[in-house]
């Protein structure tokens, strides 16, 4: 039996999807530590998640990552899970779409991006502070590289500083935010902590390669002038050394 239909028979037997049959539409996303499907049962498609447990140093918790998911789906910003499995890190959520992919992000949709982040970051989520140096710290502990990153570990010290931190998703890459055309809704809260808003806001910058013309166009419709196109390019080295870090991190440890 595949791993997505122990995860099927599980639900069925604490009685969800026992009305029709599950079709397993196909995976979708397959990465370092989530793999996600698609469901169908009638007429309602679901979509699939299996995590698996990270080693302490990535500062992540599955119990906390499913309440800030709950906290964001109430302000309509990410979906609410149907069922759970607190024991194998699985959930099943309604369907979200598709991955917004950069061919596919037009205006329209940063305009919506804009207004999806000025929700979330503006919500009293009483998520946990997790400081940047710390982050960076226990990554290199895993890593034990012979340099350690010292512009980084700097702009992380001040970041650290910044007095006002917000309610972040923390790892908005195209596969976390999905668009079914109608709504749009962010997946995947593992990494969700209060932090440096700009975080998100260089994620989305870095992760699609906005121009600074489409940059302007998602600041404008996140909180007018409250922050510059400079300020954001200087966030993308955050997520570009965090990220770095992760996946050498993730290397030596989960890949094992």
């Amino acid at each position: 039996m595949s791993p997505i239909e122990a995860l099927i028979q599980r639900s069925q037997k604490d009685g969800y999807f026992t009305e029709g049959e599950i079709v397993i539409e196909g995976q979708i996303k397959s990465g370092t530590v989530n793999q996600c499907w698609k469901l169908k049962s009638g007429e309602y498609q679901y979509l699939a998640r299996m995590s698996r447990e990270l080693p302490a140093q990535f500062l992540t918790n599955w119990i906390s990552e499913i309440e800030l998911n709950r906290r964001a789906a109430k302000i309509g910003v990410a979906a609410e899970p149907v069922w759970l499995d607190a024991n194998s890190l699985s959930a099943i959520y309604p369907w979200c779409g598709d991955p917004v992919r950069k061919e596919v992000l037009s205006h329209s949709l940063l305009s919506r991006l804009g207004e999806i982040l000025s929700r979330l970051h503006s919500l009293d989520s009483s998520a946990k502070k997790i400081g940047y140096r710390q982050t960076i710290e226990s990554y290199l502990n895993i890593i034990q590289p012979q340099e350690h990153p010292r512009e980084l570990l700097r702009l992380a010290d001040h970041w650290d500083q910044y007095s006002a931190l917000v309610f972040c998703h923390h790892d908005l890459n195209p596969g976390n935010i999905l668009w079914d055309g109608n709504k749009l809704r962010l997946i995947d809260w593992e990494y969700a902590r209060t932090a440096h808003p700009l975080f998100d806001l260089a994620s989305l910058s870095h992760h699609y390669d906005l121009s600074d013309e489409d940059l302007e166009h998602l600041l404008n419709h996140y909180t007018p002038d409250q922050y510059s196109i400079e300020e954001v390019r200087l966030g993308e080295d955050m997520v570009k050394g965090l990220e770095q870090l992760w996946l050498s991190a993730a290397s030596s440890s989960i890949g094992n």
